[in-house]
């Protein structure tokens, strides 16, 4: 019987240090509603990124590049590699956030002020915030929203989910890893660390910021 492709990416990243460090490997599959399909809006932005820069001369960075996801209530993403291959890591933190905060802002009447024709719509009260997660909202926005702040909602989450994805692509397609692992011996981390000075930041954000436009 042949190898299944994702369960042998799986084996391989399970015990990578940081993915045990960030909370362990997750298989969207088993997760409730909401964050199953926050993990297929994710899925589904990563593949279009992908295949936005299939002609690229920077695409054989994405080959044995994995999507992964991990349980861990922060707000982060990361870009891995390890012996070789390239990893992509999401927490459902940065899913549940991001839905959240642009939830709440469209809810509130002074957020984009005059931008829209409709008033706000309902918000949970704080005791029943996890209603903020109700998975029939996320796929199909109900009808106790106006039409354009439901767009709204959706678009902006779009754009975010979208912009991170291609940043944490963007560290592989420059080689920042291999940067950091050559000037710093800093292991495979795209994140703010103690090793990671000004003029590395700076230079690193500075170079995304011209791969993105």
């Amino acid at each position: 019987m042949p190898e299944d492709p994702v369960e042998r990416e799986w084996l391989f990243w399970r015990d990578a240090p940081k993915i045990i460090a960030s909370g362990g490997l997750i298989d969207p599959g088993y997760l409730d509603g909401f964050h199953r399909l926050g993990c297929g809006y994710v899925r589904r932005c990563y593949q279009l990124s992908l295949e936005a820069h299939t002609n690229r001369d920077f695409a054989d960075q994405f080959e044995s590049l994995s999507l992964m996801f991990v349980d861990n209530p922060t707000a982060n993403a990361l870009a891995l590699e390890r012996e070789k291959r390239r990893g992509l890591v999401v927490y459902l933190g940065l899913i549940r956030r991001l839905w959240a905060a642009f939830y709440l802002s469209l809810g509130d009447p002074q957020f984009l002020e005059g931008a829209f024709d409709s008033a706000p719509g309902p918000l949970p009260s704080p005791v029943e915030r996890q209603a903020l997660y109700d998975p029939a909202f996320f796929a199909d926005p109900a009808t106790h929203w106006p039409d354009d702040r439901r767009v709204a909602l959706h678009d902006m989450f779009d754009r975010a989910v979208s912009f991170l994805v291609s940043h944490e692509l963007a560290h592989h397609a420059r080689g920042h890893l291999s940067f950091l692992r050559q000037t710093m011996g800093v292991e495979a981390k795209m994140t703010v660390a103690k090793r990671f000075n000004f003029w590395n930041s700076t230079r690193i954000t500075m170079d995304l910021i011209s791969w993105r436009h």
